[in-house]
């Protein structure tokens, strides 16, 4: 039919031309005649698919879809008139979030509403030309996220950096987080200080919370300068947190004329400034041209008055030879020389350590150019003017390495080109003359002769094996002088140009560098240990450095012993550190055992100054009574610079003798912790503790007529076995009649004495104060456990230390004022317990009293209102509450128990003093009780003792 219509339609035309005569008629017909668009064909074949590309994975949007790439569908029949796109909720069972429209590639889709978290995807689809639709293809989709990261925890700024003007310290914190997308980095913004001006906007930085740096590759700081920065994180979403501002550092600077040296660990820690030149002597304001080299300025004399020392100052400076003729110093004892030169440019200068040279030295062998072939370890390190063609050189072109020398780069190695006189350090810094010029001395002693001397490119660990002690380093020869690599290979002429090493010796001072005569000798790490501190001579001088830290502690003095002396140091007070740049400063404290150095605890950085006292408490036990001990303190800055560290003087950490328990000291009673018996007194006769503690009188210790012999068959112990030792009397304290509690304490040995009365006050305020000694769990509510006092037996020995209600027939689980106050044990508020403080027995306390202050009344009743005599016990002089009584005030605690704190028995004044109450007083038994009523010589079957140790 097709066919046909067609053939029709064509005869038509060719009739109609013939009919109507028509000049220039002619065919015309092309591919759209026989396939005219309006005429509906029939096209049953789908297009292919369209091939996704990519549609993000994280959206921070919820009203526009990521952009959608893909490739286009195919169709062979009609082609392809379009392509289709619709947004499916895959969270939800994938449910259509729009219908399907017509979409452009390469593009997004907005006005949306999405929801955070969900998962959405692509539905796309091809359309021919026939109205066919291609299979749709699905994309993997994305999850909205619209919420920020966390902010990152509290910041801890790094160490200064070696490259510190392109570079921030390291930061340490506490990693953000984000719940859908995840991290991907963190930016840091950089501010100045001073005007909070920004000087790097948010970039991002390396690393994360474990160490994050932001480093510009080309100077970005200013030396000297405090900054600070912002940190945040951006999630894979491309949300960004909330910043965390950090502390503030400062950037290096040098002193003029003096470079920066990275650190290089164990040598340094932390970068320092070295003087780019050797010192040079200024005397009465002008450079000595030949640097004293005729010895006519004697700044070492002892005669010489403060105010010649003074016209003698120290600079770095390219002209003028090196100041020459200088001994070494004494750091501040006797003499003057290179340390006093060094020391007097102000805070932060210092003459050079050994560890300095070391680190110097061994960045300069690290570093390429520093050897005359360009490459670490062939032909040789350059070693400086060393071929005696001059004595020593100032410097007049800074430019120039070969300066005055008489050498050049064109000689060959051996023969003139080694004598450059810089070197290079790893951060682009030129140091002058560093080897040969003149010996430098360094600041440490030597004392260890390290064996044969040798070149010390042919020196190692095996053929020089002794180690030494310079300064904070102990090693071997190497170590201390020598370079990182192994260079035996480099003997020869030459020997890789670093140097003899002089260590057959230990006259006490160290040379390092070699002179300008010295030739193959000299180096960067040559070192001579032959002469003595005091030394002088034209061919050595010096060379300064200057660390931006912290000065050392003032002298420390150590304060009492802690209460918690195992526990905690005592406060240690010292004249405070200055920082060189006027940075806030903190102190870090270590922990030895003096007896053989042991480090006990490592530096820890502690609250507190010199002027208000530091300490150190760890929580737990970390010390031994009776060890002794020792502290190294040490000043931090806020760019983490430390100082250099003082010792302390040693401390013993308090030691209780067996069965004794520490009691923290409590003012105004006691000034210093004591010991003090963990139980009731037992007597310990002819070498057996006596069961019945003498309750039936039968060894009467106090009468005067027993030999020395058979007294000395009596012994107090603190022991839990045994009644408490009664029918004592108090004694008379060495007195020529009476025997009593004051002797058998004391006769215990140095230290021993019969407990004083502000000593029971210091314990039984500690107690009152302890939570758990209330029946309550709560100070000042229900009562305090007053002991064995209900009469259900006599005095008790302890028979289990576990249990507080040993043999009393009580448990906790009884009321209060109906068995469970009757608890024998209170514990200190430092962890200790303490039996029968109150009830079981009275106690005798040392002290003598001549004054009857009043009524007698329960102490929880007791004022200095309603009691407001005043007498003197032993070195106290108050109120009664004062003497006897609780630092609160507990007078609401009336009733049936009176707060279990006991009774005072205070209207007499017999002479001695009795506390604690005894196991028949009941109600009037407590740790605060006290009876006024007994004579020193008095013997009684419910009265017993308690020793104190100090």
């Amino acid at each position: 039919m097709i066919f046909l219509g067609r053939y029709l339609k064509i005869i038509k035309i060719i009739l109609l031309c013939h009919l109507l005569l028509l000049t220039g008629c002619y065919l015309r017909y092309s591919y759209e005649d026989l396939n005219p668009k309006n005429i509906n064909q029939t096209d049953l074949n789908k297009p292919t698919a369209p091939t996704l590309l990519e549609d993000g994975i994280w959206s921070n949007s919820t009203n526009q879809t990521p952009n959608l790439t893909f490739i286009n569908g195919t169709d062979s029949g009609s082609g392809i008139a379009r392509h289709e796109v619709k947004i499916i909720d895959h969270t939800n069972t994938d449910l259509d979030v729009t219908n399907f429209a017509t979409f452009e590639s390469n593009n997004t889709v907005t006005g949306l509403t999405l929801i955070n978290g969900v998962n959405y995807r692509f539905a796309v689809r091809a359309v021919d030309n026939a109205g066919n639709y291609s299979t749709e293809s699905v994309s993997d989709g994305w999850t909205v996220d619209t919420a920020a990261p966390t902010t990152p925890g509290s910041v801890t700024v790094g160490t200064v950096p070696t490259v510190y003007k392109q570079q921030t310290p390291t930061f340490t914190f506490t990693d953000s987080t984000d719940a859908l997308s995840g991290l991907a980095f963190y930016q840091i913004e950089i501010r100045k200080t001073s005007d909070n001006s920004v000087v790097k906007s948010y970039v991002t930085a390396t690393g994360d919370g474990s160490g994050l740096v932001y480093n510009e590759g080309s100077d970005l700081l200013t030396g000297g300068e405090s900054y600070y920065a912002k940190i945040r994180a951006v999630d894979n979403a491309g949300n960004t947190g909330v910043a965390v501002q950090t502390g503030s550092w400062v950037a290096l600077t040098c002193p003029t004329n003096f470079i920066a040296v990275p650190a290089k660990p164990p040598y340094s820690s932390m970068p320092f400034c070295v003087s780019k030149f050797e010192m040079k002597l200024q005397y009465n304001g002008s450079i000595v041209a030949d640097g004293n080299f005729t010895n006519a300025h004697d700044y070492d004399g002892d005669y010489e008055t403060p105010i010649e020392r003074a016209k003698y100052v120290t600079v770095s400076d390219p002209s003028g030879q090196p100041w020459t003729y200088i001994s070494r110093g004494e750091n501040g004892i006797t003499g003057q020389g290179a340390i006093e030169a060094c020391q007097n440019m102000g805070i932060g200068f210092d003459l050079i350590s050994n560890s300095q040279w070391q680190t110097i030295a061994q960045d300069a062998e690290l570093t390429p150019s520093n050897w005359t072939s360009g490459v670490v370890g062939t032909e040789m390190m350059y070693r400086g003017h060393s071929d005696n063609s001059s004595i020593s050189l100032s410097v007049t072109n800074i430019n120039d390495g070969y300066d005055q020398t008489g050498n050049n780069a064109g000689q060959a190695w051996g023969s003139g080109k080694e004598q450059r006189r810089t070197l290079t350090l790893s951060n682009g810094e030129i140091i002058w003359d560093f080897a040969g010029n003149v010996w430098e001395w360094v600041k440490e002693y030597n004392t260890t002769n390290f064996g044969s001397s040798s070149y010390i490119s042919q020196i190692t660990d095996t053929n020089h094996a002794i180690t030494g002690t310079v300064g904070p380093l102990t090693g071997t020869t190497k170590y201390l002088f020598g370079p990182s690599g192994t260079y035996t290979g480099l003997g020869a002429s030459q020997y890789g140009g670093l140097g003899n090493g002089f260590v057959f010796f230990n006259a006490g001072g160290i040379f390092r560098g070699g002179g300008g005569n010295y030739d193959i000798s000299s180096g960067v790490f040559y070192v001579n240990l032959s002469f003595g501190s005091a030394y002088l001579t034209p061919g050595s001088g010096f060379r300064c450095v200057f660390q931006p830290a912290p000065t050392q502690p003032g002298v420390i003095t150590v304060g009492t012993l802690p209460t918690l002396f195992k526990q905690a140091t005592p406060t240690f007070t010292f004249t405070d550190s200055v920082d060189s740049r006027g940075q806030d400063i903190s102190y870090k404290i270590e922990i030895h055992r003096a007896s053989d150095d042991l480090l006990i605890k490592s530096f820890t950085t502690v609250t507190g100054s010199g002027a208000s006292g530091i300490n150190y408490s760890e929580g737990a036990d970390f010390l031994s009574g009776g060890e002794s001990y020792y502290v190294n303190i040490k000043a931090i800055n806020t760019s983490l610079e430390e100082g250099p560290i003082r010792r302390s003087p040693n401390w013993t950490a308090l030691q209780c003798p067996t069965n004794f328990i520490a009691v923290p000291a409590k003012s105004p009673y006691t000034t210093l912790p004591f010991c003090v018996a963990k139980f009731e007194m037992k007597l310990k006769y002819n070498g057996s503790i006596v069961a019945d503690g003498n309750n039936t009188g039968a060894l009467n210790y106090d009468t005067d007529y027993e030999a020395p012999a058979e007294r000395a068959k009596y012994v107090a112990v603190s022991d839990p076995s045994g009644q408490p030792w009664t029918n004592i009397t108090r004694g008379e304290n060495g007195a020529a009649t009476g025997q009593g509690a004051i002797e058998a304490c004391q006769n215990m040995g140095a230290g021993y004495d019969l407990i004083s009365n502000a000593q029971w006050q210091t314990i039984a305020q500690d107690a009152e104060l302890t939570p758990s000694n209330w029946t309550s769990g709560a100070v000042g509510t229900e009562m305090m456990y007053r002991g064995h006092s209900d009469n259900s037996s006599i005095l008790l020995s302890v028979s289990n230390v576990n249990e507080g209600y040993d043999q009393t027939g009580n448990n906790a689980g009884q009321a209060w004022g109906s068995g469970k106050e009757q608890r024998r044990t209170l514990t200190m508020s430092n962890g200790e317990v303490i039996w029968d403080m109150a009830g079981n027995v009275w106690e005798w306390v040392k002290d003598n009293n001549t004054t009857n202050f009043g009524s007698s009344s329960y102490i929880s009743q007791i004022t200095d209102a309603n009691h407001a005599v005043t007498g003197t016990v032993g070195s106290l002089t108050g109120t009664t509450k004062y003497l006897f009584g609780p630092s609160g005030t507990y007078t609401g605690l009336g009733a049936t128990q009176y707060g279990g704190l006991g009774y005072g028995y205070i209207n007499f004044n017999a002479g001695a003093v009795l506390r604690g109450g005894v196991w028949h007083y009941a109600t009037y038994s407590g740790v605060f009780g006290v009876l006024l009523g007994g004579d020193p010589t008095s013997l009684n079957y419910a009265v017993g003792f308690r020793c104190a140790f100090q």
